[in-house]
């Protein structure tokens, strides 16, 4: 009982901890990576992407390198990020990266935005994305951080990001503890009957 126990509490930890990732990073028909080299405020970096209406949804994913020993806000790094088509601008928002509370530090390894871009295409064609950092009120002082580049992955016909497995997670992990627990107290009875027995030998 008590190897079910652990088996099913290490398999809801499990679902919990690694699904989340594979649904964004398997199972996906990625189109393209492009980079944004050291990125600033002044002026916006523009890279393009042939996009068709046959590649909805499109997801596209964000990830920042930072300069070894470089000096970053305290708290995240907003970016805005603007996506147009031949008829014009198609999404235009602001997504964050976290700094995880450093100010200054070696190399850190790429670091997830907050949040992917989703849309559809609307007209077939060259598709431009455009990136430049964004106001930031909490930058400690620090106005241009120390970004070595970031990396925007395109996703087409990207799956829906579901929240399905959080449930299934749950029921493992509590029917695995519910096992232990039961196991433990099994053991101990067991253990209480073994010294009852003994005493009753001696008299």
């Amino acid at each position: 009982m008590r190897v079910v126990g652990f088996l099913l509490l290490a398999l809801g930890i499990g679902i919990g901890a690694i699904w989340p990732w594979a649904q964004l990073n398997l199972f996906v028909n990625e189109l393209e990576r492009l980079e944004f080299s050291q990125p600033n405020p002044q002026s916006a970096q523009v890279r393009s992407v042939q996009l068709d209406q046959s590649d909805n949804p499109v997801r596209i994913r964000f990830h920042v390198s930072y300069l070894v020993d470089g000096k970053l806000p305290p708290v995240k790094i907003p970016v805005k990020i603007e996506v147009k088509d031949r008829q014009g601008l198609l999404l235009s928002g602001v997504i964050s990266f976290p700094t995880r509370g450093l100010e200054t530090g070696p190399e850190q390894e790429k670091v997830r935005a907050s949040t992917p871009l989703e849309f559809d295409v609307l007209n077939n064609g060259e598709h431009r994305i455009s990136l430049s950092l964004a106001p930031n009120p909490n930058n400690g002082g620090i106005l241009v951080p120390d970004i070595a580049s970031i990396e925007a992955v395109i996703i087409a016909n990207a799956p829906k990001l579901g929240d399905d497995y959080k449930a299934l997670a749950a029921a493992l992990a509590l029917a695995g503890i519910y096992l232990l627990l039961r196991s433990r107290r099994s053991n101990g009875k067991s253990k209480s009957r073994r010294k009852i027995q003994k005493w009753g030998r001696g008299d």
